[in-house]
């Protein structure tokens, strides 16, 4: 293999299988620390307590739907997540017709880079952690989704998603 690392952007050029030349490229970058926004919902009003081993989804959301009720009221529309594990059970994608953590338009779900959704094993086929379904106006930054690949407890799979959107507009 050859490596080459030209103005941030490292190429990698790897023989070839059969007839067909293998390429692969990518941007070398640093992820910014994200910044505490300067207002913002208090989780521990809705019983989200990172590092507590607790299920924290439902506590998410429903902060995530007052910050979409003060949007509308020029309100607080911030839900920040400081650093810590936060304990995810995915519901069925068709449980409810609400899959994940559903983000509500006009909101912003703003991370520490630390902080970690950790999804516990499930044996649903489809579900989603994050979920944008109809929606507008919403920011997602910052945070770490870890996957439950390892603590599947289905004989099925492969349709776990960290984010889903759907239908929506202006999602960044």
């Amino acid at each position: 293999k050859a490596f080459s690392k030209t103005n941030s952007i490292t190429k990698i050029t790897s023989g070839s299988v059969g007839n067909i030349n293998l390429y692969a490229k990518w941007e070398v970058a640093v992820i910014p620390q994200i910044k505490e926004p300067d207002t913002y919902l208090d989780l521990s009003k809705y019983n989200v307590i990172p590092n507590d081993g607790k299920n924290d989804a439902e506590g998410i959301e429903i902060a995530l739907r007052q910050a979409s009720i003060n949007a509308a009221t020029g309100e607080v529309n911030t839900v920040y997540l400081p650093a810590g594990v936060y304990n995810i059970t995915p519901q069925h994608a068709y449980e409810n017709g609400d899959p994940g953590i559903s983000v509500m338009s006009n909101t912003n779900l703003i991370m520490d880079n630390n902080a970690i959704l950790l999804v516990e094993g499930t044996e649903f086929e489809d579900y989603c952690v994050i979920s944008v379904q109809n929606k507008e106006n919403v920011t997602i930054q910052g945070g770490q989704i870890w996957g439950e690949r390892n603590s599947h407890t289905g004989s099925g799979g492969e349709g776990g998603h960290g984010i889903a959107v759907y239908g929506s507009t202006n999602v960044t």
